[in-house]
């Protein structure tokens, strides 16, 4: 008994297969899982940052081939520790930029370290550190939101008949389909990753060259930096690079809020569509979690989690901008706090759209339950109405009135009645305006319903399908733009390879 239990949740034994670990520990919070310092996230991206600063001092003959060599080749070094683990942040240097440069200087020599700070100021430093960092997740995030809207439109394609009631107010409203559903979160999410597109290409320029703000009196090249840097250009004033550190990370996170906005109307559907006693989808027993004293309990605790997570997300991008206002032209040490916000958004949402795919592709869709629901709680008036105001050629407003007076009237029944629907029509004193048996076949089915809605983007089928084109077209697109951008990557790392090479294999 030990063995089959030791190593599952305190509620694990309600749950039937196995447990998503992953979902375990988006549930989890942050309490199982401590963080690194910021400044140790950094690393990687303030040596690539500090191997690309001595090729330009070198190029620009501000440094001579044997210290720029025994820079890069220290550098080399630190980055082989820091693979293994054997790098960290110094509290008595303060820093990701000083710690390195100290280690630097042991491997070296001091004089080697101290030439690498020419030129440049930890402001423009840690800046571009960051830019890269947020760069790199943007990248992350949006490729996981890319497998999301692809696996929403593979489980609209098979749904594109499957009724289900549609809710204003938590409370039915018309009938819809199951693909309609999922396409409108498509929707939705084909916009965030035009935002984060947006927000990546706006901000990919480098502000490496800056200083402490207002330039510097050495021959730099920040052309050549940026691009050994994967920028697609500089950002040119040196001033406003320091000045607005903070920008680039607030419209980050602005993109990141909107994207958890519409995850959690996602969470909030499920958790809807899921209750007892008649759920109309069930969600896959890895996804959900159990009670600690309440045996029977399945809970969609990622959903309510991930509330949890959109709410931090607005509180840190609120705190991004208000760090910003009113202050001074020029370094400010309050920006320093923009890399923590940034990073806790980063590590709360990492795994969202990856758990949201993964819950989606294994929901069992009971139709039965939602086929039934589309014939209860008088969710057909709306379609009745327009199917008297259309064939009878009477205004929706009248139409209106009498679906509500039949309403009123079969409440106790709980459905709609043809015979008290035709008798209030017929106190119009015309014949014609009687609803025929072939009519009420009509009305009384959900799927004919549904097919009469044709328009652009409404759930009828036909219209549901060019729905689904446009956006697998636009996804397609998406995608390239994803690649292109990693591509991009590749070839920049390779051409600091070989810049790098250059020198430390010149005789």
């Amino acid at each position: 008994m030990k063995g089959e239990t030791e190593n599952k949740p305190v509620w694990g034994s309600r749950i039937g297969g196995e447990t998503s670990l992953m979902n375990v520990y988006y549930c989890a919070g942050r309490d199982p899982f401590p963080k690194p310092p910021a400044d140790e996230v950094l690393i990687p991206y303030d040596l690539w940052l500090n191997k690309v600063h001595c090729l330009m001092l070198y190029k620009q003959k501000i440094v001579d081939i044997k210290t720029a060599r025994a820079i890069l080749t220290g550098l080399e070094e630190i980055s082989s520790l820091h693979r293994k683990g054997e790098i960290k942040i110094l509290k008595e240097k303060e820093d990701v930029h000083i710690t390195i440069e100290s280690k630097l200087g042991e491997i070296a020599g001091e004089e080697a370290a101290g030439q690498l700070h020419t030129a440049r100021s930890r402001n423009d430093q840690t800046t571009t550190d960051c830019r890269l960092y947020v760069r790199d997740r943007i990248l992350e995030f949006y490729v996981s939101i890319v497998r999301l809207v692809e696996t929403l439109l593979s489980s609209a394609a098979g749904h594109f008949k499957t009724v289900m009631p549609g809710f204003t107010h938590y409370q039915p409203a018309a009938i819809t389909s199951w693909a309609h559903f999922l396409l409108s979160h498509a929707e939705a999410f084909m916009r965030d990753l035009t935002r984060l597109g947006m927000t990546y290409e706006q901000w990919n320029a480098s502000p490496l060259g800056a200083a402490a703000g207002f330039g510097a009196s050495w021959n730099i090249d920040r052309e050549y930096t940026a691009r050994l840097l994967g920028f697609s250009s500089v950002q040119e004033n040196s001033l406003d690079c320091i000045t607005n550190r903070w920008e680039f990370e607030v419209q980050t996170a602005a993109a990141v809020s909107f994207f958890m906005n519409h995850l959690s109307i996602l969470s909030q559907d499920m958790i809807i569509l899921s209750l007892s006693p008649r759920p109309m989808i069930s969600i896959d027993d890895a996804y959900v979690t159990g009670s600690s004293i309440m045996p029977q309990k399945k809970n969609p605790d990622f959903a309510e989690v991930t509330r949890a997570k959109a709410a931090l997300c607005h509180g840190r991008t609120m705190e991004l901008l208000s760090l910003s206002r009113a202050a001074l032209s020029g370094y400010n040490r309050d920006t320093q706090w923009t890399k923590y916000a940034i990073m806790d958004i980063f590590d709360e949402v990492h795994y969202a759209p990856i758990l949201f795919s993964s819950v989606v592709e294994t929901l069992k869709i009971d139709k039965a339950e939602m086929k039934k629901r589309c014939s209860e709680q008088f969710i057909t008036a709306v379609d009745i109405a327009d199917f008297i105001a259309q064939e009878k050629k009477i205004p929706f407003r009248q139409a209106h009135r009498i679906l509500s007076e039949s309403v009123l009237e079969c409440e106790k029944e709980g459905k709609l009645d043809f015979d008290k629907i035709n008798a209030r029509l017929m106190r119009l004193g015309k014949k014609s305006l009687k609803l025929r048996k072939g009519d009420w076949a009509i009305l009384t089915s959900p799927e004919r319903l549904v097919e009469r809605r044709k328009h652009m983007g409404a759930p009828g089928e036909q219209a549901l399908r060019k729905n689904w084109d446009r956006l697998k077209k636009n996804l397609k697109i998406k995608k390239d733009w994803y690649k292109q951008k990693q591509k991009d990557l590749d070839s920049t790392h390779r051409m600091l390879r070989e810049e790098i090479d250059k020198i430390l294999k010149t005789k």
